[in-house]
């Protein structure tokens, strides 16, 4: 861009002394293609090209444009220096979290080949290139028939879902021309039974939306769309690289041939039952590469030991994959009104989608998509008759709508949800682990479970909801912020800063920096929601001051954080502050936030905006937000001059 205006900046200058056909010719390419929209446009013709003179500029002309590009130079970068700062702790805080250490990485591989000596780290990621490509052509296609069998029953679901609602809407996301650029392992993983690889994939294809009764039929004119999204392939530990077939590719693989799946798993040549995950590697999760993170050992996972010791065939993508069927099931239950389709994942004894996920005026869930899904602990059961729980957590985004679904009423903007699943399974049951990525037949027989889901499964007659056999769901809340404190969490103390110079009898219009704000004085909260609200406030503005950082440095030592549990904390701040809390708690929250605000000397527009936003369930007016604002800043004021060193001390 500098480049740029210099040669321009130059050019002027020699046009001062020499002819001139600036505006007459040679402007085509604004006039066409996507600009124009046609061969001429105002840039070619009209006043530009027959009112212009062909003459030289004078030496006053010359300088009136050396002083606007100097102006646009020096505006630019002023705008890098303002915007350098919160980029970078962004990108190095997603960064830190995307990265496996490479001896981590070359240790599982090892593993890996140790347990299965055909293994091959390009074969494997070719594979898992062509997988991408059916399942990306066989979603244009809208038939999942032929890469069913390499979908666990949760991206299944997904799918599924997705394709439901752009049938139901009269539209199709139609993908063409796909181009693989980038396919690389980012993380690997070996905890028994099973073995993990997360693949990036880079890919750019032409992508638009038309109507079903068109699909394929009309021309392309959309440029191309570049994407990248992690694919979590699993499967059980001990299995042997075939040379000659691969489920990646839609092979059998106990007879190599083509797979065709539509309601069970046997394959129609051998009449072998296929067993993704257990046969052969599987899909069990797409993540967003804005979301994905490596994934923490099960060992870090509180209760996990006790329970896989229980019941051996246990696995974190077992759980991941049912957490994943719940909230599609339920999802589409709202979206087409019909509670038998999430009959089966709720629970016998309440058998209703969770208030969380209810939506206003008999409404739906437009655009759902899943962001990332992680286990957060476990809680077994101490007795014959209770439950073992797992809680997961769910960050998705939708949009809130109601009326017809070809043309609906948007309740609400897009917004992402951290929302805890608690699932519940009676203390005792057993796992099978040919059947882990099945999570949607029955647990007693094995069948396949409707569509138009059921209480009890249609050939064994088992319950399928009453936790006997798999989880099901017991409840839904959001996320840390939006909880109640427990007593594992902490209370925070006042964040204290050193005190700054500041005279409250004679503060001037700009306030100065501070360093003496008592953040977060009586919100409770757990740490790391502290920090991923102070980040989300101070990220706000754009740049971030050496206050700030101080702030946020301080915090994090206070609450005892290593790095890497700061690095998480600040990488929640996008989500952080997009839902306010419980009225109860919602007035003394908003002070803090202004605590936090005021760290720098002042609340800015943005800093106000998400104050005005939070502060709505309170109905507060623009007069009572300020008045609230000045009462928080005369406080701070206060808190500065007490903590004033007097002269002499």
């Amino acid at each position: 861009m500098h480049a740029i205006l210099l040669k321009f900046l130059l050019l002027v200058l020699f046009q001062a002394g020499g002819g001139g056909d600036f505006g007459s010719s040679g402007s085509s390419n604004f006039g066409g293609g996507a600009f124009g929209g046609s061969d001429t446009s105002d840039f070619t013709s009209g006043d530009y090209s027959s009112g212009g003179r062909s003459g030289p500029l004078t030496t006053a002309e010359a300088v009136f444009w050396c002083l606007v590009v100097a102006a646009i130079l020096a505006y630019k970068l002023y705008e890098i220096w303002n915007t350098s700062a919160p980029h970078a702790i962004t990108r190095d805080v997603r960064e830190g979290l995307k990265r496996q250490q490479k001896t981590i990485r070359e240790r599982f591989l090892h593993e890996i080949r140790q347990a299965d000596p055909e293994f091959s780290e390009q074969q494997f990621l070719d594979r898992c290139s062509q997988a991408f490509a059916l399942i990306q052509k066989c979603w244009s296609l809208h038939n999942l028939g032929e890469c069913r069998a390499l979908l666990s029953d949760a991206v299944f679901e997904r799918f599924q879902l997705y394709l439901k609602m752009q049938q139901a809407a009269g539209i199709h996301h139609r993908i063409d021309h796909l181009d693989i650029s980038e396919s690389r392992i980012v993380a690997i993983s070996t905890d028994a039974p099973f073995d993990t690889i997360h693949v990036q994939f880079t890919a750019s294809a032409l992508i638009r939306e038309e109507s079903v009764t068109k699909m394929h039929q009309t021309a392309w004119q959309v440029p191309r769309k570049t994407f990248s999204e992690v694919w979590t392939f699993v499967r059980r530990r001990g299995v042997q690289t075939s040379q000659q077939r691969s489920l990646l590719v839609g092979q059998c693989p106990h007879c190599g041939a083509r797979l065709q799946l539509s309601d069970g798993y046997q394959c129609s040549h051998c009449q072998s039952h296929v067993h993704a995950g257990f046969d052969d590697w599987v899909l069990c999760e797409i993540t967003q590469d804005t979301e994905w993170i490596v994934s923490e050992s099960t060992a870090d996972i509180p209760g996990w030991h006790e329970l896989q010791q229980r019941d051996p065939a246990l696995s974190l993508p077992q759980l991941e994959d049912r957490a994943s069927i719940v909230f599609w099931r339920s999802l589409l239950s709202l979206y087409f009104k019909d509670p038998q389709i999430a009959l089966p994942v709720l629970p016998a004894h309440n058998p209703s989608i969770p208030a969380s996920w209810l939506v206003t005026n008999d409404g739906f869930w437009l655009r759902p998509a899943v962001g990332s899904v992680q286990l957060l602990r476990c809680e077994p059961g101490h007795s014959d008759g209770e439950f073992d729980r797992a809680v997961i957590l769910i960050r998705w985004s939708g949009t809130r709508a109601c009326g017809n679904r070809i043309q609906p009423q948007l309740l609400s903007r897009q917004m992402v949800y951290p929302h805890e699943l608690t699932l519940i399974r009676k203390r005792g049951a057993q796992s099978k682990l040919e059947s882990t990525f099945h999570s949607f037949s029955c647990r007693a027989c094995g069948a396949p479970i409707d569509v138009r889901g059921a209480a009890s499964c249609r050939w064994c007659s088992q319950s399928l909801n009453d936790g006997s056999y798999d989880w099901v769901l017991e409840s839904v809340a959001p996320h840390g912020l939006w909880q109640p404190m427990t007593g594992r969490r902490v209370s925070p103390q006042p964040a204290t800063m050193p005190a700054a110079d500041v005279d409250p009898d004679n503060v001037p219009p700009a306030l100065p920096i501070w360093q003496s704000v008592n953040a977060w004085q009586q919100t409770t909260l757990p740490p790391d929601q502290i920090l991923a609200c102070t980040a989300a406030m101070i990220l706000a503005d754009g740049r971030t001051t050496e206050a700030e950082s101080q702030l946020l440095s301080h915090l994090a030592a206070q609450f005892g954080m290593t790095d890497e549990q700061r690095q998480q904390a600040v990488s929640m701040a996008e989500t952080a502050l997009q839902q306010p809390p419980s009225p109860d708690q919602l007035q003394v929250f908003l002070h803090d936030l202004i605590r936090v605000a005021f760290v720098d000397g002042t609340v800015t527009r943005e800093e106000r905006a998400i104050l005005k936003r939070l502060s709505a369930p309170l109905n507060w007016t623009a007069a009572q937000l300020n008045r609230e604002i000045q009462n928080v800043r005369n406080s701070v004021i206060r808190q500065s001059r007490s903590a004033k060193p007097k002269q002499g001390s």
